[in-house]
């Protein structure tokens, strides 16, 4: 940092005030005035001088965030002098404690909770609402933004708003580029810290910042301003697991990257790997994560300023099935963190646990989720793998169903807008729910749809036909069933009428709506019943299967049972819809038969018994079910409870059927008698 010849004989304090005037438009660029300034001011013995000037300096190097090669010799510097900061007025004490807190981000990471730092950030906040006049504004949102940075990272929204709020005197007096990074860090925080607020705050004020900070880069022509607005507009878009913006924002930010400047190639590089693993591109987030991690060796970040690269590749190895070694990586970076950060990622290596033990079908798959949701919660932390949205919405549906902290899971599912797993059951939060199951109902989050009038009967017809039809069906299928009566346009007229006053019952354009010429229910955002009862019996046809082999018995029984509270739109006796109710019904005896031998096989006679009790609720008449009651009762030794389930079957046979009990019953009966 070899300051100009023309510089080397003007006095300390008047090239300090000179650099740091600066500063109001440039970063970098003006460290070797500052280099030079402070050597001056060694020259002269000026100890306070030299601690400014190394305040400012450490200042520029975190505000610019782009480069960190003489980061280590400016906080040396800081440190070294920092025993001059009672010769300090209070409004150059602020710049130093400003800068205190800053040195935590990029040399030592580890440092967020030490009593030095700490110190630092109560004086700050103690001297930030001071009235140090208006030529001070560049000092005091600098230190503001520093403050927020520091907000960010530690999750504090109540220090946030003591800065937020001392801060906004000053910002219309400030420089183009400390008052637009003071914006986007004000908005950054905004919408991290809203994570953590389960009202879910709005993102307009954010974006509003945004836009403020990107019409100052663009009136000051200030390109690194602009490439910082789009660096933060891609991290709300990663946040809101907004995907279709990101290619888009991506293209926007690489327009406005500065290849000289190492670590902002590095960010960038960073959101492209978060942009492909959210598009499930391993391949291409293994490129990018490269990539990002040269850069920041050559911007020489710190271990713990390097972490953010690192856990994105882990975060690919997650995704690439390579679990271990996610660990693996993520474990190693912990020791260079400190604070909420490296609570974060212990957290983040519970949920890759969780998620290995699930890939692996392992029994302790919902024990360990449990932890990682439980240590989540405690940090009120909805932002979990949050560059896996595939994953982490299989993690929140399975949380819902195990039971496990579902308060957050519900919000990471709102906040991120996380897509639901194929075998999300009704307890994920669905805009609508449709049960046809023992019922016929519509449930608009936890609002019934309440039936009235005759209007509403063709348009729920068409509902319940497309349902029943499979889901996605020829509209000639339909109009044959429903306007068997009608021909030519007249049927398709009242088709077109129906699937219209059916929209606006759902409140939705696309819960049911054509695509490809075809009548598509979008189970995307409706859950129905029905779908997921049949890919329960799914799993249990298929033993083999992942999810077949991870979930026990009793699980795929209760859920069984859970769907399948009766027989399909009971008290509707159209002919178009009894094949459906027959299939689905013997769908559930094959799959209750299947589960109820696998239970047999085990000796586990009380699960068993659970569950064809619960089978014979559903309907009391299919005999095997009955008389294998009877066999599990006896291998109990609870004669008198088989002998009277044999009775009420009995019973219930001559009532209804006017007939006996199958010999096979009959003989587990007489093997009751000779007990």
């Amino acid at each position: 940092m070899k300051a100009p010849e023309c510089l080397r004989s003007r006095r300390g304090r008047e090239l300090l005030r000179e650099a740091a005037a600066r500063l109001a438009r440039e970063d970098l660029s003006a460290l070797p005035e500052f280099d030079h300034a402070f050597c001056t001011l060694r020259a002269e013995r000026d100890r306070g001088g030299q601690l400014l000037a190394a305040a400012y300096a450490v200042q520029a190097i975190t505000a610019a965030y782009a480069d960190f090669r003489h980061a280590q010799l400016w906080v040396s510097r800081l440190r070294q002098t920092r025993p001059a900061m009672t010769s300090l007025r209070d409004d150059e004490r602020l710049v130093v404690c400003g800068a205190m807190v800053s040195a935590t981000v990029i040399v030592d990471t580890t440092g967020f909770e030490t009593p030095d730092v700490r110190a630092a950030l109560e004086q700050a906040l103690a001297l930030l609402p001071q009235d140090f006049g208006t030529d001070r504004a560049n000092d005091i949102l600098a230190v503001a933004r520093a403050l927020l940075e520091y907000c960010e990272q530690q999750g504090q929204p109540d220090t946030f708003h003591r800065v937020v709020d001392a801060a906004a005197p000053h910002a219309a007096s400030a420089g183009p580029l400390v008052a637009g990074r003071y914006a986007i860090y004000d908005a950054r925080c905004r919408f991290r810290l809203a994570a953590y607020d389960r009202q879910h705050p709005p993102d307009a004020d954010a974006l509003a910042l945004l836009d403020r900070a990107e019409l100052i880069a663009e009136n000051a022509a200030l390109r690194n301003l602009q490439f910082d607005v789009r660096y933060a507009r891609l991290l709300l878009a990663a946040i809101r697991n907004d995907t279709g913006a990101m290619p888009g924002l991506l293209e926007r930010m690489r327009e406005v990257v500065d290849f000289d400047r190492p670590n902002c190639v590095a960010l960038y590089y960073q959101h492209l790997c978060r942009a492909h693993l959210m598009h499930d591109e391993v391949a291409q987030a293994f490129e990018a994560a490269d990539h990002a991690l040269r850069s920041a060796e050559l911007a020489a970040c710190v271990s713990g300023e390097r972490r953010s690269y690192q856990i994105m590749r882990a975060l690919a190895l997650l995704a690439n099935g390579e679990a271990s070694r996610a660990i693996d990586e993520i474990d190693a970076a912990l020791p260079s963190v400190s604070g909420r950060p490296r609570a974060i990622l212990e957290c983040t290596i519970r949920f890759a646990q969780a998620w290995r033990a699930h890939r692996s079908g392992d029994a302790d798959y919902q024990d360990r989720l449990q932890r990682a949701m439980q240590q989540a919660q405690e940090l009120n932390w909805p932002l979990f793998l949050n560059s896996l949205p595939r994953i982490s919405g299989q993690l929140a549906a399975d949380a819902l169903r195990f039971g496990a902290s579902e308060e957050l899971a519900r919000r990471a599912i709102a906040l991120r807008r996380l897509p639901p797993p194929a075998d999300a059951d009704d307890r994920w939060p669905w805009p609508l729910r449709i049960f046809t199951l023992g019922r016929f109902a519509l449930l608009f989050g936890d609002e019934p749809l309440v039936f009235s009038g005759k209007a509403q009967r063709k348009p729920l017809d068409l509902l319940k036909c497309a349902i029943a039809l499979g889901g996605r069906v020829e509209p000639s299928d339909v109009i044959e069933r429903l306007w068997p009566e009608l021909e030519g346009d007249a049927s398709r007229n009242a088709f077109d009428i129906a699937l219209h006053r059916l929209r606006k019952l759902l409140r939705s354009e696309n819960a049911v709506s054509m695509r490809d010429g075809k009548l598509v229910v979008d189970t995307s955002q409706t859950w129905i019943d029905v779908r997921g009862f049949e890919l329960t019996c799914a799993s249990v046809d298929h033993v083999s299967s992942v999810t077949a082999a991870q979930t026990p018995p009793k699980e795929l029984a209760t859920r069984l049972l859970r769907y399948y509270t009766g027989h399909f739109l009971p008290g509707d006796d159209a002919g178009w819809l009894l094949s459906m109710r027959e299939r689905l019904r013997s769908k559930l005896l094959r799959a209750l038969s299947s589960l109820g031998e696998r239970l047999e096989r085990q000796a586990d006679w009380d699960e068993a018994i659970v569950l064809y009790r619960r089978a014979v609720e559903v309907d009391p008449l299919v005999e095997e079910f009955q008389r294998r009651l009877m066999a599990c009762y006896r291998a109990q030794g609870r004669i008198a409870e088989a002998l009277d389930t044999y009775r009420r079957f009995r019973d219930l046979l001559s009532i209804t059927l006017g007939v006996v009990p199958a010999p096979a019953t009959e003989a587990v009966y007489r093997s009751l008698k000779r007990v």
